[in-house]
C-alpha cells in the first residue's frame, strides 16, 4: 500500500494523483506508523492535501528514529518549516541518518557542504555525500527532491534554478525518472531524458511527448544557456578539484565534459 502511495504520488507506473495517494498513506499508517513520514512530506509540500508545516512535523515525528524520518525532520529544522530553526540540530539529525546510509540525508547534508550551511563550506564532502548516495536507498529521489525545491524556492529552500538543473542531471544519471522528467524540461533537446522517464512509467513524461512533441523548439535559449553555464561552472570547480589530485571529481569532469559537449550549441 506505501509503495502504491508512492506511486501515485510521483506518477510512476500510474497516473499522477497526490489525493490517491495521500488516501493510501492515510490508511497505512493505522498499521504502519513507521511510514507516517510519507504522509507528513505530502503536507510538507501541499501535495494532494493543503500544505500544513506543522501537520507536517508532526507526521514525520510519530515515524519515530527512522532514517528517512530523520532526514525530513533535519530538513525542517535546516530552514524552520513547522519548527523553530536550528541549523546546528538540523545538521546533527541528517549526520546521524547519514551515516546509517539514508541516501536522502546524504544528499540534504550534501547540499549543506556545498552552501556551507550549519558546516564549514566544503564541496568536495558535498560532491563525496552525493555520490555516496547514489548506491543507498531513496538517495537518486532525494537529488531529483532537491532539484525540485531549488527550482521553485520550496520548502525553504531558496529559490536557485541553475542547481537545480545540476541536480536534476545527477538524479537522472543516477537513475531516477522523476529527475529524468524535469531534466528534460530543462533541456533544449531533452526527448531522451523524457523518454527514458517515460520508460520507467513516468506519466508526466509519456503525456507530455504524446500531446507536445514539439516542445523542444519553445523557449530553448534561455532554458539552454542555463544548462551550459551550470555544467560550465561545475567543470570549473572539478577541474580546481583535480589540481589538487582528486581522483574521484576527474571521473565528475569526464561525465559533466560529456554533457557539456551534448548540449554545448555550436558556432
Amino acid at each position: 500500500m506505501v509503495r502504491l502511495g508512492w506511486r501515485y504520488q510521483h506518477g510512476v507506473g500510474v497516473k499522477c494523483d497526490p489525493q490517491r495517494a495521500v488516501s493510501l498513506y492515510n490508511s497505512a499508517i493505522h498499521t504502519q506508523s513507521e511510514h507516517s513520514w510519507r504522509l507528513g512530506v505530502c503536507y510538507l509540500r501541499g501535495e494532494g492535501v493543503e500544505k500544513d508545516w506543522a501537520k507536517a512535523v508532526t507526521l514525520i515525528q510519530q515515524s519515530g528514529n527512522s532514517d528517512e524520518a530523520q532526514a525530513h525532520l533535519g530538513w525542517c529544522y535546516l530552514w524552520g518549516c513547522g519548527v523553530a530553526m536550528d541549523v546546528a540540530y538540523a545538521v546533527k539529525l541528517l549526520n546521524r541518518a547519514a551515516q546509517c546510509w539514508c541516501g536522502r540525508a546524504m544528499v540534504f547534508l550534501g547540499y549543506c557542504h556545498q552552501r556551507g550551511i550549519g558546516v564549514v563550506q566544503d564541496t568536495d564532502k558535498a560532491y563525496e555525500l552525493y555520490s555516496k548516495a547514489k548506491g543507498a536507498a531513496w538517495g537518486a529521489e532525494a537529488l531529483g527532491e532537491l532539484g525540485v525545491y531549488c527550482q521553485r524556492g520550496d520548502c525553504g529552500a531558496p529559490t536557485d534554478k541553475r542547481a537545480a538543473v545540476g541536480y536534476f542531471l545527477m538524479g537522472a544519471e543516477y537513475g531516477d525518472p522523476v529527475s529524468m522528467f524535469h531534466l528534460g524540461m530543462c533541456l533544449r533537446d531533452g526527448d531522451d531524458w523524457l523518454k527514458r522517464a517515460a520508460q520507467f512509467g513516468h506519466s508526466a513524461a509519456n503525456i507530455f511527448l504524446s500531446s507536445s512533441p514539439s516542445h523542444n523548439k519553445k523557449n530553448n535559449s534561455a532554458k539552454q544557456d542555463i544548462l551550459v553555464k551550470t555544467l560550465k561552472a561545475q567543470v570549473k570547480s572539478l577541474k580546481e578539484q583535480i589540481s589538487e589530485e582528486s581522483t574521484h571529481s576527474a571521473e565528475q569532469v569526464d561525465s559533466l565534459k560529456k554533457q557539456l559537449a551534448d548540449v554545448q550549441p555550436t558556432s
